[in-house]
């Protein structure tokens, strides 16, 4: 992938790309228009990237407690589909 690529795609194909092809656990929360939308915040330009990096911080904070949850939580649903498959 070029960087001139990157442009041209949409928003999806990029997290799909960096999930699927660079290994990459990519949490999806909020766009800025959906603050704006169903919060009723409006982000400056500079204000949304303050905001954006905070977030990050924040979940790297609670990534592997939340990580190890959804293994958990995976393993759990795995094993009762296999369950309720065998039946």
């Amino acid at each position: 992938m070029d960087n001139n690529s990157i442009d041209k795609m949409e928003t999806w194909e990029i997290l799909t790309y960096l999930r699927f092809k660079r290994s990459q656990h990519i949490l999806l929360n909020f766009s800025r228009d959906m603050y704006s939308t169903e919060l009723n915040y409006t982000f400056s330009e500079d204000e949304w990237m303050d905001f954006v990096m905070y977030c990050d911080g924040v979940d790297n904070q609670a990534m592997f407690s939340r990580a190890e949850k959804y293994i958990n939580q995976w393993k759990g649903d795995c094993l009762l589909n296999n369950v309720l498959d065998k039946d």
